[in-house]
């Protein structure tokens, strides 16, 4: 019976100490490498499926250089001595599959992840913006440029001419890819529009539904509907499938169970001014949610003890959350942070200097 019962403990002990294990490794992530590129970063976009990273550097004084990393830091693809200094944007889909990037020819390349081109074409001053998928590409003003732009599809067909766009940012799209926000409106793939308040525009919930929108005020920050309507308040992003919005105060970061606005979970995470952030990379620079919004990544500062930890992940399901200190940044960062859907990979990176890339594994 003694045998047994300590059996019974012994059973008991090592579970609770692998619960615990679990735990306690759910947040502890890994830094799985980290680059240094010695020279200018012009544009960067990452992979949300695959992990890989695509940026544009610089190569050889006024000549340009793309590069295509994966998620293990190699190589997949470079390019650079006969190409011209590029002017846009360079963006990969979610799956790193294909790519897209302009130059200053004005024309507009649409790549295997290879850098085989399957087919280009001439935009005056367009930008290139991939949909999750690849299967469309918004051909925009670049940022902080007007004009109107225009959507084609994987084959390069011109599906929707003179898009109604004021102004525009980067734009954000739904998970689907059927779905885009760009000031001021919500399109769809069909040509349907709705007008949408003004501001920048950080997250796109599935189908279009739901939109963040910070930038106009302190009163008018929060999330908005398809019709334009506040349907809650705040400097927020939601979470892909439309059920998890967290919101950055002041002093601490909130999560909340959308549409009942439930708050769930609060952390003692103040999101650094995103205000300062780097444009180019989108309003969300400073902050990243996962699909189902169960991971949240934050660049910031703790509020509840001096501590030189800069950037955080929240884990909503585990009540935890990990802070990790990115050497050289202190409190502000230019380039931003990037999470994968699944939560599991964050990119961090900086120019400070040079440009330096990390990439964790979050569990």
């Amino acid at each position: 019976m003694k045998i047994k019962s300590r059996l019974v403990f012994f059973i008991w002990i090592s579970l609770m100490l692998l619960s615990f294990s679990q735990l306690s490794s759910a947040l502890e992530p890994k830094l799985l490498w980290k680059k240094e590129i010695p020279s200018e970063l012009y544009g960067l976009s990452f992979a949300r499926k695959s992990g890989d990273v695509i940026f544009i550097h610089e190569y050889k004084g006024s000549r340009n250089q793309i590069t295509i990393l994966n998620k293990d830091g190699q190589t997949v693809w470079q390019w650079g001595p006969s190409l011209k200094e590029l002017i846009g944007n360079a963006e990969i889909s979610e799956d790193g599959r294909v790519f897209a990037y302009d130059t200053s020819e004005d024309i507009i390349y649409y790549c295997q992840r290879d850098g085989k081109v399957l087919w280009k074409v001439t935009d005056n001053n367009n930008t290139p913006f991939l949909s999750p998928d690849g299967k469309y590409v918004i051909l925009s003003p670049p940022p902080g440029w007007y004009g109107p732009g225009w959507l084609v599809d994987s084959q390069g067909k011109t599906l929707l001419k003179s898009l109604k766009m004021a102004f525009s940012e980067k734009p954000v799209f739904s998970p689907d890819g059927n779905y885009f926000a760009e000031m001021p409106y919500i399109f769809d793939i069909s040509g349907n529009s709705w007008e949408i308040p003004s501001g920048y525009y950080n997250s796109l919930s599935e189908n279009g539904i739901f939109v963040g929108i910070e930038g106009r005020g302190e009163e008018e920050d929060g999330i908005y509907d398809r019709d334009g309507n506040p349907v809650f308040e705040g400097k927020n992003l939601i979470s892909g499938n439309g059920k998890i919005v967290a919101r950055f105060g002041k002093t601490k970061t909130e999560v909340f169970k959308f549409p009942e606005k439930l708050k769930l979970k609060e952390y003692p995470i103040e999101r650094a001014d995103i205000n300062k952030g780097y444009w180019a990379f989108g309003h969300e620079a400073y902050s990243r949610i996962s699909y189902d919004g169960r991971y949240i990544a934050v660049f910031g500062r703790r509020t509840d003890k001096e501590s030189l930890e800069n950037v955080f992940v929240i884990d909503i399901d585990e009540s935890r959350f990990w802070g990790g200190v990115i050497p050289e940044v202190g409190r502000k960062l230019d380039v931003g942070l990037f999470l994968t859907d699944d939560g599991q990979y964050l990119l961090v990176g900086n120019v400070i200097n040079h440009t330096t890339f990390y990439l964790y594994k979050v569990y």
